[in-house]
C-alpha cells in the first residue's frame, strides 16, 4: 500500500492532538450539524468552562447581547508540504416561539489565511438587541472555505453545546442548561 495513504489520517490526528494540548482547559465539544463541499480540521471552543456562546441579559433579564467565541478553522490539507488557503466564518442567532427557529441576527462573513497546521487568526463577535423577547435563542456557527478565486468550496454548521449567561442585575456566572435556550431541533 501507498505510504501516502497512511500518512494523512496520521496528520490530521497529529494536529488535533496539537490543538487540544494548547488548549488545555478547552475542548471541541460542539455538535456538527451539517456538512458540504471540502473543508480543513475545524471546530468550536465550547465546554462548561469556555462557553462557545455567551448570553448577556439586563437587570429585568432581557436579552441584549450574544457573544459567540471564534471557531478553529484550518485551511485544507490537498498534499505534501504546507498550503495555505482562505477560509471565513459567521454566527447566525435563531429564535424559536414555539413553532420552529428562525434566524433574527445573522452576522457577515469575516474571512482570514489559514494554513493546514495553522488556523486562521479569528476573533470572538457579538450581536446586540433591543427590546428582545422572552423566546427561546440558540447559536449555530458557519464555518467557510474557498479556492484561489474567492469561490466557496466548503462549508459547515456547528452549534454549541455550552451557553454562559452575564446579567447586569447579579454579576456573572456560567449556566449549563443553556440560557440562551435549549436546542430544541436542528
Amino acid at each position: 500500500m501507498n505510504n501516502r495513504m497512511h500518512r494523512r489520517p496520521v496528520a490530521l490526528a497529529g494536529v488535533m492532538l496539537a490543538l487540544l494540548m494548547l488548549l488545555p482547559t478547552s475542548a471541541f465539544a460542539d455538535t456538527p450539524l451539517t456538512h458540504s463541499g471540502v473543508r480543513g480540521v475545524h471546530g468550536l471552543i465550547d465546554s462548561g468552562e469556555d462557553p462557545g456562546a455567551t448570553c448577556h441579559y439586563n437587570s429585568s433579564f432581557q436579552l441584549t447581547k450574544v457573544v459567540v467565541r471564534a471557531p478553529i478553522v484550518y485551511a485544507r490539507n490537498t498534499g505534501a508540504g504546507t498550503q495555505h488557503g482562505t477560509v471565513g466564518w459567521r454566527f447566525r442567532v435563531q429564535w424559536s416561539s414555539g413553532l420552529g427557529f428562525s434566524n433574527v441576527k445573522t452576522t457577515s462573513i469575516v474571512k482570514a489565511t489559514a494554513s493546514d497546521s495553522r488556523p486562521a487568526g479569528f476573533t470572538r463577535r457579538s450581536v446586540s438587541f433591543t427590546d428582545a423577547p422572552e423566546i427561546v435563542y440558540r447559536v449555530r456557527v458557519d464555518m467557510y472555505w474557498y479556492d484561489s478565486h474567492g469561490k466557496q468550496i466548503g462549508k459547515a454548521t456547528h452549534a454549541p453545546d455550552w451557553y454562559g449567561w452575564v446579567s447586569t442585575s447579579d454579576g456573572s456566572g456560567i449556566d449549563e442548561s443553556h440560557s440562551c435556550g435549549p436546542d430544541i431541533d436542528v
